[in-house]
């Protein structure tokens, strides 16, 4: 269920078909539950969210290298806020 949630927030996004403030508020609110979605997922669900979220994946060896498309890599390296007023 939440997988299909996901990939619908996915396709508005890459659609357009919503106002820009909606579609940063959707795209906070997805990048918010991608990683309870990765753990609880099934293999093909966990490939589907990496494809999803990162380019340029590379193994070397046995290294497994990704890179974060430019939006989920902002939010992965955000400053993280302890206190919010």
């Amino acid at each position: 269920m939440e997988r299909m949630e996901l990939e619908g927030s996915l396709n508005e996004l890459k659609t357009g078909e919503r106002s820009v403030p909606d579609q940063v508020a959707q795209f906070f609110e997805m990048a918010g539950k991608l990683h309870a979605a990765y753990q609880i997922g099934s293999p093909e669900e966990k490939r589907e969210i990496l494809k999803t979220v990162t380019s340029n994946r590379m193994v070397d060896q046995k290294k497994l290298e990704l890179v974060m498309l430019p939006p989920f890599e902002a939010v992965a390296r955000r400053e993280k806020i302890s206190n919010c007023a």
